[in-house]
C-alpha cells in the first residue's frame, strides 16, 4: 500500500492536478494484482484487492464520463486511503488482542 501511495503522490507531483485517470487506474489495478495475489489462502488482503478493484472501475468510468471533476476523483481516493489505512490498522488491534489472549492462557 505504501508503494501505492509513492506512486499516486509522484504522479500527482510531476503532473498536478491533470494526473490522468489512466495512470491511477493503473497503479490500482497494479496493487489488485498485488493483493490478489496475497489474498490466496488468506482473509486479510482479500478486502485491500476489492477496495482497489472498485477504484480501478472508478477511474475507468471517470475517464470516459466527460463531467469528471479531478476534485472528486481526489476526495474519494483520500477516502479510500483513509479507509484501507482504518481497516490495517484495525487488523493489527485484533492480531495485538489475539496475541495477548494467547499469551494468557
Amino acid at each position: 500500500m505504501f508503494i501505492n501511495w509513492v506512486l499516486s503522490l509522484q504522479s500527482w507531483i510531476v503532473a498536478g492536478w491533470m494526473t490522468p485517470l489512466a495512470v491511477y487506474a493503473f497503479i490500482d489495478a497494479l496493487s489488485a494484482v498485488i493483493f490478489f495475489q496475497m489474498s490466496r489462502g488468506r482473509w486479510f488482503p482479500v478486502p485491500l484487492f476489492i477496495m482497489h478493484a472498485l477504484l480501478v472501475m472508478h477511474h475507468l468510468c471517470a475517464i470516459f464520463l466527460p463531467d469528471h471533476s479531478a476534485y472528486w476523483v481526489q476526495i474519494i481516493l483520500n477516502r479510500a486511503l483513509d479507509l484501507e489505512l482504518f481497516y490495517i490498522m484495525s487488523c493489527g488491534m485484533f492480531r495485538i488482542i489475539m496475541l495477548r489472549r494467547m499469551k494468557t492462557a
